[in-house]
């Protein structure tokens, strides 16, 4: 370990410093401080009170631990091809797509990304049986292609998604099913909107920020499904492209789709 306190004689080498090792440099000044700094293999801690900071550094399999308190700070992250970035969560694309529908048996693309590095931030959407109603809940998938468009990132099922909020839209629709058919009081968050055919209305409760189903449309004389909502918050980052997919595995009905998604941008100048 290496040490020059700002008062050494030796302080005008600060911006000249080779070691193999570690070096600890404490410089204590008023007004503003250039720190050039090559580092590899090594441990970068910088630690600024009360300064105004240029800080050119170069480094390789380090870890880094900057701490500023009270000071201005300019912080540019370059690409290896010498490019500055800005992050994903600083500049949001609000992308929405119009009604589309998506066949028996085939699966199409609702959203997609291309030419670009970002974050696929969140996913919300309504899916209606345009046709016979049949089970949305098992036979319809939602896929995530990340920087590869035939292998998907994420394949769930509406099912699956109601899971990451405990399955709580499930056992609601199971509860008003029960009730109905018993003659006994619908649950609270149930509601007919619809008689001739008989439809409800169900809106689970869901506490999950992640993902959520939240809302269904329940038609009584099928026992099915004939309209669902939900959303899903990935935070999925892509390199250079992405698509959000929906598969309908329903073989004899045609599925309608609308979504909106949310991304987030990594800007080059």
């Amino acid at each position: 370990m290496s040490t020059i306190p700002y008062d050494s004689p030796d302080y005008t080498l600060l911006s000249d410093v080779n070691v193999v090792g570690s070096i600890a440099i404490d410089v204590n000044v008023v007004g503003s401080v250039t720190i050039n700094v090559n580092v590899v293999n090594d441990r970068l801690n910088v630690y600024i009170t009360n300064a105004f900071l240029d800080v050119k550094a170069e480094i390789t399999n380090t870890s880094i631990d900057i701490r500023v308190i009270d000071s201005t700070v300019d912080l540019t992250i370059y690409t290896p091809e010498g490019r500055w970035i800005v992050a994903s969560d600083l500049l949001a694309t609000y992308a929405v797509t119009p009604y589309r529908t998506v066949s028996p048996g085939k699966e199409v693309t609702i959203l997609s990304a291309t030419g670009f590095r970002g974050r696929l931030r969140q996913i919300g959407g309504e899916l209606v049986t345009a046709g016979s109603p049949f089970s949305i809940m098992g036979d319809v998938r939602v896929r995530i292609y990340i920087d590869n468009p035939y292998v998907p990132r994420i394949d769930l099922s509406l099912d699956e998604i109601d899971f990451l909020n405990g399955r709580a839209a499930y056992w609601l629709w199971t509860a008003l099913d029960n009730a109905l058919a018993n003659n006994l009081s619908p649950p609270f968050n149930c509601a007919k909107y619809s008689t001739s055919p008989e439809r409800w209305l169900i809106e689970p409760f869901f506490s999950n920020p992640t993902a959520a189903i939240t809302m269904l449309v329940y038609d009584r004389g099928s026992r099915l499904l004939t309209r669902l909502g939900f959303y899903l918050r990935l935070e999925a980052e892509f390199m250079n492209s992405v698509e959000v997919r929906i598969y309908n595995g329903n073989t004899s009905n045609t599925l309608g789709v609308m979504m909106t998604g949310i991304m987030g941008e990594y800007v080059w100048p």
